[in-house]
């Protein structure tokens, strides 16, 4: 965008320096070959063929001119003006993204801890539960154990009691 308003001051510079250039009704004489160098005739002087009405012309349309230049002028710092509101706009979004990139990363790091958690809180889960049916395993062991020495007691009980 800035190198359009660059292209446009250029070209509004190069419209002003044309139109100071341009002659303001100027006559001037010029020599024209009309027998290609036969006879006496053979060059003629000639005005340029500019009269009133041409003069007056050219000052319509230098008016013109200033008046489009005017408005190109006019255009351009209005242009400027919301080229200048746009990046202030993109700055401050730019901003705004580049903070959301930050959150976004410090919530990812958190997700990752947290699944680093959940995998570690996983793994004890899963010990815990080995554990628990080994002991599960060696109540068991300790229950027949048990019932067959109660067993036992109770033969010899009844085997003293007789």
């Amino acid at each position: 965008m800035k190198e359009l308003i660059d292209r446009m001051v250029v070209d509004m510079e190069s419209i002003v320096a044309e139109q100071h250039a341009m002659p303001s009704g100027q006559l001037s004489s010029s020599t024209v070959d009309l027998d290609f160098d036969e006879g006496p005739l053979a060059e003629e002087p000639k005005s340029s063929g500019f009269n009133a009405a041409d003069m007056l012309n050219e000052e319509e349309a230098s008016v013109e001119v200033n008046e489009r230049v005017m408005s190109l002028t006019s255009k351009c710092a209005t242009v400027k003006v919301t080229l200048q509101e746009r990046e202030k706009q993109l700055r401050k979004k730019e901003l705004e993204y580049a903070e959301l990139q930050k959150s976004l990363a410090a919530e990812k790091d958190l997700h990752k801890t947290a699944e680093l958690e959940f995998v570690g809180i996983r793994v004890d889960i899963i010990n815990a539960h080995e554990v628990m049916v080994g002991l599960q395993d060696k109540v068991q062991v300790f229950r027949k154990n048990f019932e067959r020495e109660l067993k036992h007691a109770e033969e010899l009980t009844v085997t003293l009691a007789t």
